[in-house]
Parts: C-alpha cells; structure tokens; sequence
C-alpha cells in the first residue's frame, strides 16, 4: 500500500447483529414474523473489535470514522463501547483524526450511556419519527407499547449532557399525512437537524403492500408541504437543517454529493457485521453481497477484490429515460436499494419530477444567495 496516500475510512459497524429491543413495523431488517438471519451472528467479541481497529488503522493516514448501527447498537452494552474507544485511543499510534456516532432508538440510554457518548464526543443519531400519532404507528415494542416517551426521555439526557445529536426520521403513509406537524414537532423540541429517510419495504417483496408503505404520491406531498414550511423558516432566517434540502442545495452550487445514496452510484461502506464479515452497504448485507472479514483480510484487499467491484458495477446501471430527465442532474435515480428492479427507475421518480417542478427555481434563489454570501 501507497501510505502518501491520503487515505480516510468510515466503517459501519453492528455489533449487535439485528438484535433490537424494539419490534418496528416497517424495520427493513426483520419482521416480526420472519427471524432475522444476522441474529445468528450474535454479538461482536473483543477480539474481532480489536481487529477492526488494527485493519482500519492500517489502512487510514489522515482520519477514521467509526459508526455504529444495528439492529440496535446500545444492545451490545456500554462496556463494549467503553473497550472500543479505550482500544482506539491506545492503537492510534499515527495520531490519526477519530470520529465516533452512533444511531440509537435510546431506549436503553440512561445518564450513564449520556454521560459516556459526551465524554467520546459521539455523534449521535436519534431515531424519532415525529409526534407521537406518527412515532408510535410504528415505533413499538414487542408487547405492542409505544415508545415516543421512552426516547424523549434519551433527548432530555442528551441536552443535559451536551450530547450532540439530530434526528432521523423514517418517512411512512402515516407520517406522509402530518408533514407541516412533524416538522413543527422537531421545531418545537429544539432538535435543529432532521434526517429524512422514505420507508423502505422488504426487498424480495412488491412495494406497497403494507400499511406503512410509502407511495410516490404520499412522498411528493411530503416533500412539497415540508420544503413549504422549512423554506418559510430560511426566508425568516429561522435555520433547521433538512439534511435531504440542504444536500440538495449544495449540489445546485457545484458541491458533490454527500452521500452515495444522492450521487447515484454506489460507494462501499464497509459494512461490518458482529462475526467481522464485511458487506458494501448496508441495505445489501446478504450473503451474494459478502466481500471479506476483517479477521483474514485487509481493507484494501476488500476493496480491490472482484465482488467489491461487481457490487459498485452493478450500482452504476442507469435507465436511459433516467438519464434524459431534466432533473437527472440532481436526481441522478437516487440509492439503488429504492429502484425498481425491473425497470432499474427509482419508485418514487414521478415524487422527485413533481417535487422538483415545484421547488426548484426556489431552492435555485437559495443557493445564489448562499454563493454571495460566501464570497463576501
């Protein structure tokens, strides 16, 4: 390896497979009628954790970027994530930059797990899906409880740690209904970043044939009713970060895309499953997409090696009517997990076609005056 190179690495990491202590109904990981596979991997060991960390630092010359993810993450117990950082600091011989997150439901945070990510500086992503007729649609326990409570309680302790957070927010038919109310609900609670995410269906299965399921039309008047509201808030100079708007934006002012998922091409991830088993993204942990383990191999074997390639090949498949679009330049068919496999065309297409006629030349005025305001 080239070690001029400058060389950063993000890795995902589940160290609780698909164990979660929350039965969500449109969890694209399992459903409660059907065991999810990645349960067989259990838990993370000590020496697998410890491995990873070696394989990234001898890959990486500038930075490292640890997230972790599940299931849910928490579940591997705080004694595990105080290993891991313990572990990073001591084998970060090259004084390399480090970076922790995590996505957490927060159902297990208490003010030790608070008083623990702030110590760490993680980045915290906190998974609320709006007020609570939208979040306890779907977000519930196995008994069928609610949990909008339970998690408002994990904010609370964030705040008064100073834990630096935002939110994500899976996009459903019910959320679909109350736009101007689950962005005024953020608003309300102080959280000034929110991530977007459309529902996803299980991937062996027609899309919409659940009542969570999100169809282009709910979408696009997703889209159009909340740009409304947080453009009124820009213009008042009242700033919440929608990260989907905000990479929008960025892209109409020359930056490239934040994520694979807006570039439209695939990117690998390094997906790292409890066993050390690697996967490219982690919509696609499957065992066709498996690409190597941390315990027999490199990450830059993994990323050179031919089933890496393949997955990112496959990625770069675009419709020609795709790419004839007009909008095709900050579309660009979005994340290949959302397209429609016979067709290669992203499922909520007409959502973007509509969103965009509606609030482009908006979005347009926005990044020039973001331009002006940069080079004064």
């Amino acid at each position: 390896m080239n070690n001029n190179l400058k060389r950063n690495i993000n890795v995902l990491i589940k160290p609780s497979s698909g164990h979660c202590n929350l039965s969500c109904r449109y969890c694209f990981y399992h459903s409660p009628d059907v065991p999810d596979p990645t349960h067989e991997k259990g838990f993370m060991k000590r020496e697998t954790a410890v491995k990873l960390i070696e394989r990234a630092f001898e890959y990486a010359t500038e930075g490292v970027s640890f997230a972790f993810q599940g299931g849910e993450p928490t579940l591997a117990g705080i004694d595990f994530f105080r290993f891991f950082t313990t572990k990073t600091n001591e084998m970060n011989t090259k004084n390399l930059k480090i970076n922790f997150s995590i996505q957490t439901n927060g159902i297990v945070i208490d003010e030790e797990w608070a008083e623990f990510l702030s110590k760490n500086k993680f980045l915290v992503g906190l998974s609320i899906d709006g007020p609570s007729r939208v979040h306890n649609k779907n977000r519930i326990f196995a008994t069928e409880e609610s949990s909008l409570t339970r998690v408002m309680e994990a904010k609370k302790l964030f705040d008064r740690f100073k834990v630096e957070y935002n939110a994500l927010s899976v996009i459903t038919s019910e959320t679909a209904k109350y736009p101007e109310q689950v962005y005024e609900f953020f608003k309300k609670k102080g959280i000034g970043y929110v991530q977007y995410i459309p529902c996803l269906d299980p991937a062996d299965e027609k899309p919409g044939q659940h009542e969570f399921s999100l169809t282009s039309d709910d979408y696009e008047t997703f889209l159009k009713k909340t740009f409304d509201a947080w453009h009124h808030d820009v213009m008042a100079g009242n700033i919440t970060v929608v990260r989907t708007f905000d990479n929008w934006i960025a892209m109409i002012m020359g930056y490239p895309p934040e994520s694979c998922g807006m570039s439209g091409r695939c990117a690998c991830q390094f997906v790292i499953e409890a066993d050390g088993g690697v996967y490219p993204c982690d919509f696609y942990v499957t065992d066709e997409t498996y690409i190597g383990n941390v315990q027999e191999n490199s990450f830059e074997d993994i990323i050179n090696g031919s089933k890496t390639a393949e997955f990112l090949l496959k990625g770069d498949e675009i419709n020609e009517e795709c790419k004839n679009c007009r909008w095709f330049f900050i579309c660009r068919d979005g994340c290949r997990r959302y397209r429609n496999p016979e067709t290669n065309l992203n499922i909520y297409c007409k959502a973007f076609q509509g969103f965009f006629e509606y609030a482009y030349i908006r979005m347009q005025l926005i990044a020039q005056t973001l331009k002006k305001d940069n080079k004064s």
